[in-house]
């Protein structure tokens, strides 16, 4: 690899760097990490506005702000455990299922996706001068 193509490499992965960077921040100011038996009390006290539901995650917004936080996020728990759970009156969370590749990959793939479109428009365009 020649200098100029060194140097571009270095500033791509120097943009990818500041986007997860920011990005990072940007989100661990507005949501908050919940248990699940607080978005049920939560959910009881009509404090919760929208919720998006998926397999084992249930994020969503609070109706008014809470500690500066806007949104939430919980994992989902099995109602016929929680049953149990509350009848032994056993306090309890959800645990993520994501793992650490799959956490990088939903970062690093789009990005790639992203520079994969640059350099071809960067290519095209040099090919006309």
């Amino acid at each position: 690899m020649d200098k100029k193509n060194q140097i571009n490499l270095a500033y791509i992965l120097l943009i990818i760097a500041v986007v997860v960077v920011v990005n990072l921040f940007r989100t661990a100011g507005e949501i908050a990490d919940i248990s699940y038996r607080d978005f049920r009390d939560l959910l009881a006290e009509g404090q919760i506005a929208r919720v998006e539901v998926s397999d084992n995650r249930i994020m969503g917004e609070f109706s008014y702000p809470r500690e500066g936080k806007t949104r939430f996020v919980t994992e989902r728990v099995d109602e016929d455990l929680l049953e149990i759970l509350d009848a032994a009156g056993v306090d309890y969370q959800g645990a993520p299922e994501m793992t650490a590749l799959t956490s990088v990959l939903s970062w690093f793939l789009p990005m790639m996706l992203f520079v994969a479109i640059w350099f071809f428009l960067i290519r095209r365009l040099g090919e006309r001068q």
